[in-house]
């Protein structure tokens, strides 16, 4: 919204990102009109850097009523009316309505999310010319996901834009683009993998601290159970779903 509708508008809420595209799809389908803006949870920005984990709302004056009741509705803590329980399943069917498993027209999408992130993370970790610049390659890791396609799951929603990789209830993969990154993909790929694949343990860099308070924020404890990975100095630490989260 611009000019004249703009100087209208009223703030109806702050979400976390896993619920903004739900949030959005159906405030849309209610025909009312919104403006989303990223912001920092309380601290969040000082220890995670540049990752967004939630974002405001705001809506036309005249429509901010019923605005606000769809939000008491999705995020009431209070016991849901049957109509009620309808907009609950709505607002999770459209977190993973761009969820797909991945074909062979993805392999090279997939595995250029995995190399951008790969030498974003962990080149200043590991400090592997050779590896990160020779032996990482996109056409490669394609060819790799071309056998993998029956364990991966893609964020779709006209474009690849990040992938999750599933083997027998162990999250193996999980990336997204990186300057995508901060708008609840990582989340709904997560909350997909979980609610729909079973997933429940990953293993993940011990210095990786950013994607480690990820995944605790999303349900993931650690264990305490910790390994070498390959060839390396470095360990990885298991994490596991709490029950009931």
């Amino acid at each position: 919204m611009s000019g004249k509708s703009e100087q209208q508008e009223r703030f109806l809420c702050e979400q976390d990102a896993i619920w903004a595209a739900a949030l959005a799809d159906i405030l849309s389908a209610e025909g009312i009109a919104l403006r989303m803006q990223q912001v920092y949870g309380a601290g969040l920005s000082a220890y995670v850097g540049p990752i967004c984990e939630r974002t405001e709302f705001y809506v036309p004056a005249e429509q901010l009523e019923r605005a606000k009741e769809i939000v008491r509705v999705l995020f009431s803590q209070t016991v849901l009316e049957p109509d009620e329980d309808a907009l609950q399943e709505a607002a999770s069917d459209a977190l993973h309505a761009h969820i797909r498993r991945a074909n062979s027209d993805d392999s090279e999408r997939i595995a250029e999310i995995e190399v951008f992130n790969y030498r974003l993370n962990f080149f200043p970790i590991f400090r592997n010319d050779d590896y990160y610049f020779n032996e990482l390659r996109v056409s490669a890791k394609a060819a790799e996901y071309e056998a993998l396609r029956e364990q991966t799951w893609v964020y779709d929603d006209g474009v690849v834009k990040g992938f999750i990789r599933v083997d027998d209830g162990e999250i193996r993969k999980l990336f997204v683009e990186p300057v995508l990154q901060g708008n609840g993909i990582g989340a709904a790929l997560l909350d997909y993998a979980t609610a729909q694949l079973n997933a429940g343990t990953l293993w993940a860099l011990e210095k990786n601290e950013r994607a480690i308070a990820f995944y605790q924020r999303h349900g993931f404890c650690l264990t305490g159970e910790k390994k070498l990975e390959e060839d390396t100095d470095e360990y990885l630490v298991c994490l596991q779903k709490r029950a009931g989260v």
